[in-house]
Parts: structure tokens; sequence; C-alpha cells
């Protein structure tokens, strides 16, 4: 990777994405409050960087990236931070051996599962009572993420595999259609 700039070139691409993201989730702490930043998509980077690079380096640099979004958290970053790095973890390891599309929107259920139940067992560990509705907003907002994260990878896959001429394991599974003009 450190010898084609172009390889270092999208690393460097999807971090910033991602970090965008989290500025843009952070832009609604006036509706969410503390929420908010249980909405950033810091998996979004795992799944990318796993599908077109690397997962060792998708983990490295989602840890990353987690640990600078708790920053721009408004409040309880390390909490933000802990969400953002367990949901990193489940994404690279539920992507690692993708081979269809559908594959990515299984990964942001298991993002969004490991996010609301990371926000779920912070929330009991500071023994805050579950019939306050701010725990369910957060646990709910916490499994949104997930779903966001499979949207926008979704999204942005094919985009990354032809500006930067990746052949990923989906690419390949669409040029092996039959109805394909290739192949026909």
């Amino acid at each position: 990777i450190l010898e084609r700039d172009s390889k270092l070139l999208l690393l460097g691409l999807i971090g910033l994405l991602t970090l965008l993201l989290g500025v843009v989730a952070n832009l609604f702490t006036d509706q969410l409050g503390s929420a908010s930043a249980y909405l950033m998509p810091i998996a979004i980077n795992a799944v990318l960087v796993t599908i077109l690079l690397d997962d060792r380096l998708a983990l490295l640099q989602s840890v990353l990236i987690a640990l600078l979004t708790g920053l721009f958290a408004a409040t309880d970053q390390l909490s933000h931070s802990l969400v953002a790095v367990v949901g990193s973890v489940v994404a690279v390891y539920s992507v690692a051996k993708v081979e269809s599309r559908g594959d990515l929107y299984r990964a942001g259920l298991y993002v969004g599962l490991a996010n609301a139940v990371t926000i779920l067992a912070l929330y009991l560990a500071h023994s805050a009572s579950l019939l306050d509705w701010h725990v369910w907003r957060d646990v709910g907002v916490g499994a949104l993420n997930g779903l966001l994260v499979a949207v926008l990878a979704t999204g942005a896959l094919p985009f990354f595999e032809i500006l930067f001429g990746v052949v990923t394991p989906l690419k390949l599974l669409e040029l092996s259609n039959p109805n394909h003009p290739l192949l026909k």
C-alpha cells in the first residue's frame, strides 16, 4: 500500500470522508442532544477500507478515527469513542469475507446491534434507569447508525471501485453475471 500512491490516496480519501461524515452528524446536536455523536458513521471507514484495501489497516485506521471523532463529541467523549471502536471492529470482521452486496446490509445490521448493545451496557455501567427515554433514544440512534453505515457503504463502494480501479469480490461477482453483455 505504501508503494502505490493511488492506494494511499484512497486510504486518505476514505478517512477524510469518514471524518467529514462525523462532523456532519455532529451538526444534529440541537435535535438529538448527545445522541448525535452516536450517529457518526465511523464504521463506514472500516467497511470500505476492509473491502478495498486490507482488514488490518481498516482496523487501525478506524480506531484512530474513532478516537479523533470522540473529540468532536459534545459530551462524554470516551463513551462515543468506545461505541465507535466496537462498531468498527464488528464491521471489519463482518465484511472480511464479503461475497455479495447483501452482505453489506448484514454487516450494517451487526454494526447497529453492536452499537445498541454497547450503548445500553455503558448506561447500565453508569447505573442509569432503563425507564429514562434518553437511554432508549441513544440505543435507537446507535442501531440507526448501522443502517446508515450499510446504505452509505453500498453507495460509495462502486464509486471507489471505478475511480481507483480496485477489483473487489463484489465487482467480480457482477462481472460473472451470465446476463452481462461481455459474457453473452
